[in-house]
């Protein structure tokens, strides 16, 4: 039960300002990608290193979610599953980190909506919302991992705003739910 070692709650107040700081360096990276620098930026949804080790970390991730739904005799081979997924998804799979990052998005989205229930603030309702978009872009980023490329090219466009704009909101947001839940000190709504 090495997963039962983390307390949700505590994972929530340590995920939400390292999300946000991930977005906001996103964000960042969008608004400097130019008409000169577009060929490297477009590489970048493809690299494997990067898209292993963060897929290797949604597949951690994704443990404790399995868990409940499988037998305790099938727990001990959770942990050897993901490094064989890791491995064959080094070799095989292509648009690694775009994959990973569509990923990270979907659990982070569920996580954060699974623990807002649980500690409501005042601005849970706007922060709920933005965990739908943020899974959703997700998933689209997962099925169809070209739109990484796409962004990035948009980046460079007359859309040059829109999804920087998005990730700054959600960043945004996950710093109030941050802030409104320690201040709340596990008062509710």
């Amino acid at each position: 039960m090495m997963f039962q070692l983390f307390h949700p709650g505590i994972m929530y107040l340590i995920l939400l300002p390292l999300c946000a700081v991930a977005c906001l360096a996103c964000a960042w990276f969008l608004l400097r990608v130019n008409a000169a620098a577009l060929h490297a930026a477009e590489k970048l949804p493809r690299a494997r290193i990067a898209g292993t080790v963060l897929g290797f970390i949604d597949l951690l991730w994704c443990i404790p979610n399995a868990m409940p739904i499988l037998p305790e005799s099938l727990h001990r081979y959770l942990l050897p599953l993901a490094i064989l997924l890791t491995i064959l998804a080094y070799i095989a799979l292509d648009h690694l980190l775009s994959r990973a990052i569509g990923g990270f998005m979907i659990l982070t989205a569920h996580f954060y909506l699974k623990e807002s229930f649980a500690n409501p603030t005042a601005g849970s309702m706007i922060f709920a919302v933005a965990c739908f978009l943020f899974g959703t872009i997700g998933i689209f980023l997962s099925g169809k991992p070209h739109l990484t490329r796409e962004i990035i090219r948009l980046a460079v466009g007359k859309y040059r705003y829109v999804f920087p704009a998005y990730l700054i909101f959600f960043a945004v947001c996950s710093l109030m739910t941050f802030v409104l839940t320690l201040a709340s000190d596990g008062k509710t709504v």
